[in-house]
């Protein structure tokens, strides 16, 4: 058996600080002057993408030294106002506190908020301290409570510090910046506070598929960490690293930076050291030097560099840029003031446009940055200057939005830049054990690259745990995010991502889709070097599903470009080396799992193809069962990918029922059956289990198989008989024959009603009435959103849309449809035969339509419910993940009656006149009798898939060879075979 590694490696260059939360003081008090001991440059106040819910954000309506309006203070000590001292970080004010008590001490602000909102705090602060005494965040409504918080200690230099929250129930939050009082003399500033609605990177639509090898696997002979480069006119990389002997041997002469000449093409590279004595630290000997950027361009090498705080790595106050003629040997700078002081675009790193920048659109250099750090950023900035004037400083614009027409803009003011990209994911927002980086964020030291073959630009960054990848079709966007590789927290030899990462032009394919990562884990062994690791990408065409049934063709293993997904991974088995994945390699005993610290709420394991797939089954096969963890928990469904959005499927049964527990056991096969679908990705998905929120597996297969069962969702029958088989064709039964009404291969579904009224769902979203003449069929919407279609006893029809939206059939076809739902958390419809509709969240609750739209009672929240169905006297029926059967009893919540407890129950099935029957999973049917766990075998045929009843009371039953067979009233024997049909795979009829 494999075991499960719980140690965590933490890196030097990765500490981050811990918060430690607690209650704050909610007293005010009055502030008065003090005098300071340091001073910065006093720039314009920035600029703002977004609207800012602070008010006097800057301190700037100040107008004594004295904290007033809007702004409020907490503690005896002395707070005040900075009015144009010099020490503001933009603008010409700032905020104060200093004292020498034991005392809290804050600057406080009440903000209005939206609840249930996802916000970004933000703000610049610079202080005195020794320690780790400062604390930056939010408090509930009642001022009191905090919401969420970071820590910091030690900043000489404006630092900015960044704090994601929800706001919960609450519609004030009040934010707070200050710090305990250590008995000494300790001072903070404050400035530029701002909190906005967060902002999320869009989902990129350019690539089908993508992925990365799951750690370096080509390491050079080298000594170092970042190695951003260039390719240069001599056809050589030229790399800086930081903290190494880089290629010169040993590990003992460590260099703050060095350049090298790398040449070759993998998997054969050599390197040269050339230059270890560049750049110079501006901001004292708590700093030292970092390379952040390379650019070839005209013959000329640049190098991008900043001053980095050496203890805790959090602080880059300012950079600048050396140059060399000489092909790295030697470099000149001006030595006596950074080009980017003040901490604003300090981490440097040039677009590589190609060997000497022969890609470039124009006569410009691009550059990304960011302020105040180096790794833990929400904002990406550009900058441009000519190619001919890198060096200096007056000639650089920044990227400051679009105009009207799409175009961009730019200003010589740095303070009026704005962000390229933003994305506020906060990436491990909950975790427990002694993981290192909660609330982590996904920018980090990286690169962007102009993918010549495709015309695409990759921005490569990365957060603690994970790889983030996002393309655009301009260097000024949009960006879109196009991959999230998660290593989770342990840096397993074979699982690490981390730092530094950077795609070197000079490796990308000629087609484009090949490239190499380059990326570092600190601070030795095979990753502290110049290494590598393959990726692999796949631009996007739409495809029409055309595979045929087959009970055999696994598409985890014959799909075009199969790539395994899944939150995370703990062993890194997915993506390996060369891409092999552990998902579909036929081993049904082995184990990968998604271990990673983090108390997830959801996770899942799947596939994305480059082409579109007809599905309607899953096998999933577990691993290893821990003490802690390995199986879900709660919800576990199957979803497919439509239009580059995941969507549940419909009609889903699980054989055998899954335990929601470690009963699921190591090793186990649960067989997945749903509606006939597509999509070009399919996973399962739902809540993990155990004290370490995780969930195990060893293989994942996905078919689109020739039999169709069970029909949950499509068991309602009337006096007209109808049948689909599986090339789609709809049947209608005649007495003694059977009449064929449409053959369209995308249909996926039917329902009718009372009236005999036909409908059928197809699988583009397009839905269609019958006309009452074979293969006339109107279309009355066309939706690809459509998921699920059902009618009621009085002729409604409804659609269920993969965003949870439920819609109401008006009478006019396409437009006449009206919303009565919009709850994402929708899956199942039922109706009954006196006009009642039911929906099926994804937690477990059930809830009646009492006619408004938006208008909804919940009748049961219980998570083990799995199907819901109605009959044509109005009951409503629960099936739980357990085989429990109940009835509800007309009193919300608690009015529910047990009517069967066997854990082999796994379908049932209603009439109009009030029957009720069962299918447990060795095919035996039983009839309900009328009270609690009374009930009749009627049938105990293990060819048994699917039952359905209808309006005249009359019960069929449907076999694993196509057959179809009518309940003739007596037990066991008494079934008419009235269908022979291989292909048949569901019933449908009304009340």
């Amino acid at each position: 058996m494999i075991k499960r590694l719980t140690s965590i490696f933490l890196t030097a260059m990765l500490v981050v600080m811990v918060s430690i939360p607690f209650m704050r003081s909610s007293s005010a008090h009055a502030a008065t002057t003090s005098s300071r001991n340091a001073s910065l440059a006093t720039t314009p106040r920035q600029a703002y993408a977004t609207q800012n819910l602070v008010q006097d954000s800057g301190f700037e309506q100040q107008t004594t030294g004295t904290v007033s309006a809007p702004w409020n203070v907490e503690g005896p000590g002395s707070q005040g106002i900075d009015l144009n001292a010099g020490f503001a970080h933009s603008g010409l004010n700032n905020a104060w506190i200093r004292t020498s008590d034991s005392n809290w001490h804050a600057i406080i602000q009440a903000v209005p908020v939206q609840p249930n909102t996802n916000y970004t705090l933000t703000g610049w602060i610079q202080n005195s301290f020794a320690q780790n005494v400062g604390y930056f965040g939010v408090r509930k409504a009642d001022g009191v409570t905090v919401l969420q918080e970071m820590s910091f200690g030690t900043l000489p230099f404006y630092t900015q510090q960044i704090v994601n929250f929800n706001s919960g129930p609450n519609t004030t939050v009040t934010v707070y910046g200050g710090f305990w009082g250590q008995g000494t003399d300790y001072w903070a500033r404050f400035d530029d506070i701002s909190l906005r609605v967060a902002t999320l990177a869009p989902q990129s639509t350019f690539f089908a598929t993508a992925q990365e090898e799951s750690y370096s696997t080509y390491q050079t002979p080298s000594d170092g960490d970042l190695w951003p480069s260039c390719w240069a006119d001599d056809n050589n990389l030229y790399a800086a690293n930081g903290d190494g002997t880089a290629f010169s041997g040993g590990t003992t002469n460590r260099f703050d930076m060095a350049v090298s000449r790398i040449s070759g093409t993998p998997p054969n590279l050599t390197g040269t050291t050339l230059a270890t004595n560049v750049g110079t630290n501006w901001s004292g000997p708590a700093y030292y030097l970092k390379p952040t950027g390379m650019l070839c361009v005209n013959n000329t090498i640049y190098l991008a560099f900043q001053n980095i705080q050496r203890d805790h790595f959090n602080s880059v106050p300012a950079a600048s840029i050396a140059k060399s003629v000489d092909h790295g040997a030697t470099w000149t700078w001006d030595a006596n003031a950074p080009m980017f002081p003040n901490s604003a675009f300090t981490t440097i790193f040039f677009l590589d446009y190609g060997k000497n920048y022969a890609n470039s659109i124009d006569g410009y250099v691009y550059a990304y940055g960011f302020d105040s750090n180096w790794r833990d950023q929400q904002s990406l900035y550009l900058g441009r200057v000519p190619s001919a004037s890198v060096q200096t400083r007056s000639s650089w614009q920044f990227y400051t939005g679009t105009d009207g027409s799409g175009n961009p803009t730019w200003s010589s003011d740095i303070n009026a830049k704005v962000p390229v990209l933003e994305d506020d994911r906060q990436m491990y927002p909950q975790t427990f054990g002694n993981f290192c980086c909660t609330n982590g964020h996904p920018f980090g030291q990286g690169g962007v690259t102009y993918d010549a073959p495709l015309h695409r630009y990759i921005f490569s960054s990365w957060s603690y745990a994970t790889h983030e990848f996002y393309e655009s079709p301009n260097p000024w966007g949009p960006w879109s995010l196009f991959m999230s590789k998660d290593f989770g927290p342990i840096q397993l030899t074979q699982n690490r991502g981390q730092y530094g990462t950077s795609i070197p032009s000079k490796f990308i394919s000629a087609d484009g889709k090949s490239m190499y990562l380059q990326s570092n884990v600190c601070c030795s062994g095979d990753s502290y070097n110049f290494d590598l690791r393959k990726m692999y990408v796949q631009p996007y065409t739409s495809t029409t599903p055309a595979n045929a049934r087959s009970d055999t063709n696994n598409l985890a293993q014959t799909g075009n470009g199969t790539t395994a997904i899944s939150k995370s991974t703990h062993f890194g088995s997915l993506s390996g080396a060369n891409f092999t994945d552990s998902l579909n390699n036929g081993n049904l005993s082995e184990n990968e799992d998604d271990y990673d610290q983090a108390a997830k709420t959801q996770d899942w394991w799947g596939y994305t193809w480059n082409q579109a797939y007809n599905l309607n089954k899953v096998v999933y096969t577990t691993g290893n069962m821990f003490s802690d963890g390995g199986w879900y928990s709660n919800g576990l469904t199957v979803q497919v990918r439509q239009n580059f959005q995941w969507v549940n499927v419909s009609g889903l049964h699980v054989t055998p029922s899954y335990p929601y527990s470690n009963a699921a056991g190591a090793n186990t096969n649960y067989v997945f059956t749903f509606n006939d679908t597509w999509g070009d990705g399919v996973r399962i998905i739902g809540t993990p289990g155990g004290s370490s929120y995780f969930t195990s597996i060893a293989e994942l297969s996905a078919y689109y198989t020739t039999k169709q069962y069970p029909m949950r969702g499509f068991s309602q029958f009337g006096t007209n008989r109808y049948q689909m088989r599986n090339d789609g064709s709809i049947w209608f039964y005649q007495g003694s024959t059977w009449q064929e009404l449409d053959n369209n291969v995308r249909t996926s579904a039917m329902a009718t009603d009372g009236s005999g009224n036909l409908y059928q769902l197809r699988n583009d979203g397009s839905i269609w009435f019958y006309q009452g003449t074979p293969f006339s069929w109107q279309e009355v919407d066309n939706n690809p959103a459509a998921t699920a279609i059902a009618v009621d006893g009085k002729g409604h029809l409804y659609q269920l849309h993969n965003d949870g939206t439920v819609w109401l059939y008006q009478g006019i076809p396409m437009t006449g449809w009206q919303e009565l739902d919009k709850w994402p958390g929708n899956i199942g419809l039922a109706t009954d035969g006196l006009g009642g509709l039911y929906l099926l969240h994804t937690d477990g609750s059930i809830w009646k339509y009492q006619g408004t739209p938006y208008t909804w009672q919940e009748l049961d929240n219980n998570p083990l419910t799995i199907s819901i169905e109605a009959d044509g006297k109005g009951n409503l029926y629960q099936l739980h993940n357990d085989g429990t059967l109940w009835l509800y009893q007309g009193t919300p919540m608690t009015g529910w009656q047990e009517l069967d407890s066997w854990s082999g129950n796994i379908a049932f099935a209603v009439d109009n006149v009030g029957g009720l029957y069962l299918l447990h999973t060795d095919g035996t049917i039983y009839k309900y009798l009328g009270t609690p766990n009374n009930w009749q075998q009627v049938d105990n045929n293990p060819a048994a898939v699917a039952i359905a009843a209808d309006g005249n009371g009359d019960l069929y039953q449907l076999h694993n060879d196509g057959s179809i067979w009518l309940y003739q009233g007596t037990p066991i024997t008494g079934w008419q075979r009235i269908d022979n049909n291989p292909a048949s795979v569901v019933l449908s009829g009304a009340y």
